[in-house]
């Protein structure tokens, strides 16, 4: 049968994973999982999907999904990003922050479900992790084949056809669309800056940052004990911040 499959990866994921599990516990990350999984489930509601429908595989980073058409997936796309770009408002640490990369392929999958376990196999999965890869934070990296199959909208929103590289000297044309631009992207500085505020202490920094992590992670946890336990480390970073602020 003919697919597009959509695959998806959070920028910064093994890094976050181990913070958390350095500074809290294992069970921590499963609920960082848990929040991942959230945003592909906003994008399933945006067109309508549920998860039995369209997830083919689950990793901690991110997803899998098999959909019916490019036009489809695109708009999945969008609202995962735009789930993201809500999300981030008001973030300011960037561990704090959530980002996808998006590639998008269409072509033959061989779907099988054995004793509730699906299956799948076809070089259009390879192709969606080449182009994931090659792909930038709030973008959307689709092969010729989507690019194809979307409205005349939807193609207005990317750019022109460029080449990506794959393994073993593969290489396949593809279209890119920047659904969130500017991210990573630093303001040009002033062309003339009177005077230089100070710069606050490393330290004073370093536990400004912890504080709002921590703060993040409280709204992600269940647990009564974690709640203490990460109640009490913000109750400790506020006293530190108060101290190297005087």
């Amino acid at each position: 049968m003919r697919k597009t499959i959509v695959e998806l990866d959070l920028k910064g994921y093994s890094d976050v994973a181990r913070e958390l599990e350095e500074n809290l516990s294992a069970e921590v990350v499963m609920h960082f999982n848990d929040q991942i999984q959230a945003f592909v489930d906003t994008g399933l509601r945006a067109v309508n999907l549920h998860r039995e429908d369209a997830v083919m595989a689950t990793t901690g980073d991110g997803a899998i999904l098999a959909l019916d058409s490019p036009s489809i997936a695109h708009r999945y796309a969008l609202a995962v990003h735009d789930a993201c770009r809500l999300h981030n408002h008001e973030k300011t640490v960037a561990s704090a922050k959530r980002w996808f990369r998006v590639g998008i392929a269409t072509g033959e999958l061989a779907i099988e479900t054995n004793a509730g376990v699906k299956r799948m196999a076809g070089s259009v999965i390879a192709r969606a992790v080449r182009l994931e890869t090659a792909s930038n934070v709030g973008e959307i990296l689709v092969d010729i084949e989507t690019y194809a199959g979307l409205s005349d909208q939807q193609k207005s929103l990317y750019g022109p056809e460029e080449t990506i590289h794959g393994k073993r000297d593969e290489v396949f044309a593809a279209r890119r669309c920047v659904a969130v631009p500017g991210i990573g992207v630093a303001p040009a500085p002033p062309a003339r800056a009177r005077s230089v505020p100070a710069k606050p202490s490393a330290a004073l920094k370093r536990w400004t940052d912890k504080l709002e992590y921590l703060q993040e992670q409280l709204a992600i946890v269940t647990s009564p004990a974690q709640k203490f336990e990460l109640k009490s480390q913000i109750a400790e970073a506020k006293e530190m911040i108060e101290e190297l602020g005087r």
